[in-house]
Parts: C-alpha cells; structure tokens; sequence
C-alpha cells in the first residue's frame, strides 16, 4: 500500500469510527432517557439512583475511549517495547517493493 492509499484508509476508518462513537452515546443517551421516562411514569421519581446514573454514563465514557483507544492504537502504533518490530521491517519492505512495482 502506498501512503495514498493508507491515508485513505485512515479518513475511512476515522468517518466511520466516529460515527459508530456519535451511535453508541446516543443509543447510551436514549436508554438512560428511556430509564428515566419510565422511573416518573411509574411515580418513581425519587428512586433514580445516582449510582445507576453514574454507571450508566461512566461506562458510556469508558467504551468510548476504549474503542478509540484500539482504532488509534492500530492506526498509529506507539514506538514501545510491545511493537512487533519484524513484522514492521517486513512491511516496510512490502510497501517499498510494490512502490516501485507500481512506478515501472
């Protein structure tokens, strides 16, 4: 693949990885709304738990950053110690092979 082509792939997935995050908080959004709409339906108003609230939206935060935390983590790898450093070799030398496959 050439850096055309990664770039491309990189606007793709980033459309689509924040359009599967805007889906998730408002499906998250919209449950919490439908919890609550059925707390006062119920007369229950005083029994919405802080702690159900909290959690809800806590893990709402924490899925997110965990999904964008992997497509970044694999989009851009960090330069650590848990980097597979011959596979990266080994497709540095792909890309430059088809790069110059694909110029004759």
């Amino acid at each position: 693949m050439n850096g055309q082509n990664d770039l491309a792939m990189r606007k793709s997935l980033k459309k689509w990885a924040l359009v599967f995050v805007a889906i998730q908080l408002l499906a998250c959004d919209v449950g919490m709304g439908l919890y609550m709409m059925q707390m006062v339906s119920n007369g229950l108003v005083a029994s919405i738990s802080d702690g159900v609230l909290i959690a809800w939206m806590s893990s709402s935060l924490v899925e997110v950053i965990g999904i964008l935390w992997v497509i970044a983590r694999n989009l851009f790898p960090f330069r650590d110690n848990q980097r597979d450093k011959v596979a990266e070799k080994e497709f540095n030398r792909m890309t430059k092979l088809i790069e110059a496959v694909n110029k004759h």
